[in-house]
């Protein structure tokens, strides 16, 4: 029965509402599990290419309707009625062999590249086809690759835009170039004519014989507001018609020569666009390039809340807020363990597991303590934590008391622990075959890290830190870097405002 719909169905072929029978669709062809060589010999009263038949009548994908037929050995173009009866059978055989080979599990999946990729359980065709071990690997694969392609578009779109522009204005640039030094060639040409016109007795351009010569050069004379002036290649020259000709054909020398210095300027701008169109490119290089498939991991518990592995190796977990404080102590909290409070309202519960073998580790907890409370964001250098046995913590408050979430009772001796510093690390460490990101006591993060960066209050905000780390971490090569993104930066970063004191590359 229909347990639940989105929104119901109620259609010509079925109807379906919560509570009632499921239906399924009704089918949008011949089963090609069940028909026999005998529905296949209506293909012989068809004029349709035996693919499109397959098509049509199986319901089967363009890709598997041309492909049945090439296992036949037969053209997928060839129509029905032009087929014999032996065709036929040869075609229900294959059809036949690629469905039972499926079935079975005898085939060996591939993934098809010659246009789009896709992936198919059976080999369909002889082009670009890659096998792999099996059809779920050729699915992951070929998704993966239309996702990634998709990001990369995405990320990319505006820089591709941008560059495509910039291309726009090249060609543009270029055209001018070619535009500039024609007109410039035809200018002296039309000056050399002037001497012609001399020499064959012509003393004014306003002639039909002038006008006859200036045609022939590519020039016109034309009047603008009543200005004589040459028209050469859309642009204009003014003129003198009472000036001798020398006197004009200098001002178009002139001109020629301004025209061939613009083309130096243009050429320079054709420079700068090159360089503005490679600088698009690399950023749109870069934008593909962090584009990435990243497999999704089963975090470990304790990455729920601030962690760290103290010198020693031992495990310290702290809460963020009060719902994780009240999750570490009442969920986490267990005999042997050492509980760590600061000496401050706000303060995170950390808690050392198994106690900690060595004092060093004592006092790394009790800086992580310190340092993941508000006693970072007002940077209060100076300030210490205590430790108690998980006896000592009361989750419930005294008769006739309050407890607000995430607080409980501490009761009988504290031993305090002063903060060595207000200072913290971060870093990549390998733990049990992954590559994590830790933030705790700088001794402790370089007993596992290789690479890590050194921070103390003050400084960025945490999305400014975040990304600053993050770059300073990936340009020291430190491995797994670029498996975490901005939002897993600024979730290990202690509250407030942090600054890179220094980095440390190197075991």
């Amino acid at each position: 029965k229909v347990l639940a719909l989105q929104h119901s169905i109620d259609v010509r072929h079925r109807s379906l509402a919560v509570g009632r029978e499921y239906e399924a669709p009704p089918s949008a062809g011949r089963s090609a599990l069940h028909m026999d060589v005998s529905g296949y010999m209506e293909l012989k009263e068809s004029q349709m290419a035996c693919s499109r038949w397959l098509g049509r009548t199986l319901g089967l994908p363009r890709r598997y309707a041309e492909g049945i037929p090439r296992a036949a050995g037969i053209d997928p173009r060839t129509k029905g009625n032009a087929m014999d009866d032996s065709q036929i059978c040869a075609l229900h055989g294959a059809a036949g062999r690629i469905i039972n080979d499926v079935i079975s599990g005898n085939h060996t999946p591939v993934i098809m590249r010659d246009q789009d990729p896709e992936a198919a359980p059976v080999r369909l065709s002889s082009g670009n086809v890659e096998e792999v071990a099996d059809f779920m690997s050729a699915l992951d694969s070929v998704f993966t690759q239309n996702i990634l392609e998709r990001g990369r578009q995405t990320r990319s779109g505006q820089s591709q835009d941008q560059e495509t522009r910039l291309e726009g204005v090249l060609a543009e640039q270029k055209k001018a170039v070619q535009t500039v030094r024609g007109r410039a060639e035809v200018m002296g040409r039309v000056a050399d004519s002037m001497y012609v016109m001399l020499s064959s007795g012509i003393l004014r351009l306003d002639t039909e014989e002038a006008a006859a010569a200036l045609a022939e050069n590519g020039a016109t004379l034309v009047r603008e507001r009543g200005v004589p002036a040459l028209s050469i290649l859309d642009e204009k020259v003014k003129i003198s018609l009472d000036a001798p000709l020398q006197s004009t054909a200098s001002v178009l020398y002139g001109e020629s020569k301004r025209q061939a210095a613009a083309i130096s300027s243009i050429q320079d701008m054709i420079s700068k666009t090159q360089r503005k169109i490679e600088k698009a490119a690399r950023t749109v290089q870069a934008q593909q390039g962090t584009v990435a498939a990243a497999e999704v991991r089963k975090r470990n518990w304790f990455e729920r809340y601030r962690w760290f592995y103290a010198s020693d190796g031992t495990l310290a977990v702290g809460g963020r807020d009060a719902p994780s404080n009240s999750a570490v102590v009442r969920k986490h909290m267990e005999p042997g363990d050492r509980v760590f409070h600061a000496e401050i309202y706000g303060s995170p519960f950390f808690i050392l597991k198994g106690g900690g073998s060595s004092a060093a580790a004592l006092e790394e907890t009790a800086q992580a303590t310190v340092c993941f409370s508000r006693v970072w964001r007002e940077a209060m250098h100076g300030s210490g934590a205590y430790w108690v046995d998980p006896d000592q913590v009361k989750k419930s408050a005294p008769s006739g008391q309050y407890l607000p979430k995430g607080s409980f009772t501490i009761e009988g001796r504290r031993n305090f622990v002063r903060a060595s510093s207000l200072k913290l690390a971060m870093g990549m460490m390998e733990r049990d075959g992954d590559v994590l990101l830790a933030c705790g006591p700088p001794d402790a993060v370089a007993k596992h890290a290789r690479s890590y960066i050194m921070i103390e209050p003050g400084g960025s905000d945490a999305s400014a830190a975040a990304k600053a780390v993050r770059r300073e971490l990936l340009d020291m090569g430190a491995e797994g870097a670029d498996l975490y993104n901005i939002d897993d930066y600024i979730r290990v970063l202690p509250p407030g405002r942090s600054r890179i004191v220094s980095r440390n590359n190197g075991a």
